[in-house]
């Protein structure tokens, strides 16, 4: 059966032919095979030579915020059939490009093909390859082009604004919230003022406090931090069960943090449970800043630099420094890791020749990312000695074992301190990290993101082995946060009278204004764009504002804290007024 069908179909296909001989007749080339194709009708189908397509350059037309119309010519096949013709486009990586697949044609050449590109990413650049293959090869042509500014859809307002302290001479705070909506205040001052009913005095000089806000702005407690020498409380986190962890900095000895005494000055880190009792103090390092860090199951990380010939001892470790020149701007670094309850569990070194900068943060479930930078030689990672000297990202374990470090870049050879300004957990595996033009350069690259600008800095977000996820460009502020879903706030200052501009978001001029402004905003790493923006306006302040706080709540809600100097400061449509030198404004932004 098979037999006769095969000759039957063979003895069709010869009539048709000599039928077709006889006639004189070509049958039509068939249509491209894979629609949307506009095409422009030529009149060769063939080469005089077996070659790959000739294609002429993408061109794109029709550019909105979300979507284009790309378009190329094929002149001809080369001799042999095309195979495949269409157009693929990425943003950053060809490895992650989209295709627009419409297979194999034969004509007539000239052809024209198009396709539309859609749900693109509003103000991104693209990249497009157009391509088409015939037995011999493959011809491509790439372009770039960059989608619109969106039309910004959604606006904020400031929502609650209290005023939480007056009267102080001098004033520094940093803020964090917990899963009810209480805000979470430490800093120090200089003086004496108001906090709610709470009278502060200064001993002398400087004191610290820790102070918890409710939701409606009114101080709950007030812990203080007092010595005969300057006081600092800094660095607050929050575990789920309302306890706070800080650093307490004691400038003499015979200090009170509460009702417990310090064992002795310099920097010491403390629980404080959630009606203000201190728990306990441990001091485990010299008069260094020990910024303090807490994991999803309560441990607590804490670091310090050791000078010249200085030595810490960590339980059974002692750390001593490796750099026997006695020379303020030279050291060492640590970072050490406790449990719950202060007890000692694990500490590394960074050695080495000059400064051995580091910043970190911690994830949930205890991984320890870090920014080191060496200007003069390579650092020493406990017993792993980096390649060479410059600034890196680098992650410990949850047991503080190195698990892989990149270089970024070089150390300035002005300051020794690096570019990179911040490091910050927001999620469990994935870290954020901000940094800086180096000086005396015109741009520079971090994180798969380019900036041109002398004056820039760039947040990148990255994997837990490293790898960017994305990256954004932007002004340089230290002064931001990232909520659950990763989308980023940022604020930064804006001249007096003048515009607040960030990415295609513009705020008009307020007048009158007698000094600087802040500005906050919104970005969306899903829409790849700025949301929404909000400014204050300094009426009659008597100095220039200082750097803001800013936290993200566990529902999304962005909280600032502003020390605002005497005279009017205005927020939206409220309008705070300070009547000593200066006070703490607390601020809570609405989206809508």
């Amino acid at each position: 059966m098979k037999r006769i069908t095969f000759f039957a179909l063979w003895l069709s296909l010869l009539l048709a032919c000599t039928l077709g001989l006889q006639n004189c007749k070509k049958a039509p080339d068939p249509a491209p095979t894979k629609p949307p194709v506009a095409t422009t009708p030529g009149t060769s189908t063939t080469a005089t030579a077996t070659t790959i397509p000739s294609l002429t350059a993408v061109t794109v037309t029709g550019i909105s915020s979300t979507s284009a119309r790309v378009s190329a010519v094929i002149n001809g096949n080369g001799g042999a059939e095309i195979t495949y013709h269409g157009f693929a486009y990425y943003v950053d990586n060809i490895a992650n490009a989209k295709q627009v697949e419409l297979g194999a044609t034969s004509g007539p050449f000239p052809l024209t093909f198009t396709a539309p590109l859609t749900n693109l990413l509003p103000n991104t650049t693209y990249t497009v390859v157009g391509r088409a293959d015939n037995a011999k090869g493959s011809q491509q042509t790439i372009v770039k082009f960059t989608t619109t500014a969106a039309v910004v859809s959604a606006v904020a307002d400031w929502k609650s604004v209290f005023t939480i302290a007056d009267g102080f001479n001098q004033l520094d705070v940093s803020i964090d919230t917990d899963g009810n909506g209480n805000v979470y205040v430490v800093g120090s001052y200089e003086g004496a003022g108001k906090m709610g009913s709470a009278t502060l005095t200064a001993q002398r000089g400087r004191d610290g406090f820790l102070a918890k806000i409710d939701p409606l702005g009114k101080p709950i407690w007030v812990t203080e931090l007092k010595s005969i020498g300057p006081d600092y409380v800094s660095i607050v986190d929050i575990d789920a069960a309302g306890n706070i962890y800080t650093n307490v900095f004691a400038g003499n000895t015979g200090g009170k943090f509460g009702t417990m005494s310090l064992s002795r000055s310099g920097s010491s880190f403390a629980k404080v449970t959630p009606d203000g009792s201190v728990e306990w103090i441990r001091t485990p390092g010299r008069n260094e800043d020990a910024v303090t860090s807490i994991d999803g199951q309560g441990s607590i990380y804490v670091s310090g630099a050791l000078r010249g010939n200085q030595s810490v001892t960590l339980g059974s470790v002692t750390l001593r420094s490796t750099d026997t020149n006695p020379v303020d701007n030279t050291f060492d670094s640590f970072i050490a890791k406790f449990d719950r309850d202060g007890t000692f569990q694990w500490a590394r070194q960074f050695s080495g020749p000059g400064q051995q900068s580091i910043l970190y943060d911690v994830d949930e479930n205890g991984a320890v990312y870090l920014a080191v930078a060496s200007g003069a030689g390579a650092a020493t990672v406990g017993t792993t000695t980096l390649s060479s000297a410059g600034e890196y990202l680098l992650k410990l374990s949850a047991s503080g074992e190195m698990e892989w470090n990149k270089f970024v870049g070089n150390v300035p050879s002005n300051g020794g301190v690096g570019n990179l300004m911040v490091i910050r957990c927001t999620a469990p595996n994935e870290f954020v990290a901000q940094a800086r033009a180096p000086a005396g350069t015109s741009g520079f690259s971090f994180g798969g993101a380019t900036t041109t600008g002398a004056n820039s800095a760039i947040v990148a977000v990255f994997g837990q082995d490293g790898t960017p996820k994305w990256a954004l460009a932007t002004r340089p502020s230290s002064v931001f946060d990232l909520d659950k879903a990763g989308n980023l706030y940022m604020a930064a200052m804006g001249s007096r009278g003048s515009p607040f501009t960030i990415g295609d978001i513009t705020l008009p001029a307020q007048s009158p204004e007698n000094k600087e402004y802040w500005g906050v905003a919104k970005y969306s790493t899903t829409q790849r764009r700025w949301l929404w923006a909000v400014r204050n306006r300094s009426v009659s302040t008597l100095y220039l504002p200082d750097r803001p706080a800013l936290t993200i709540s566990a529902t999304g809600v962005p909280t600032m804290g502003f020390v605002c100097s005497k005279g009017s400061t205005q927020f939206g449509q409220t309008t705070v007024d300070i009547t000593g030198t200066y006070g703490l404004v607390l601020a809570t932004i609405e989206q809508k």
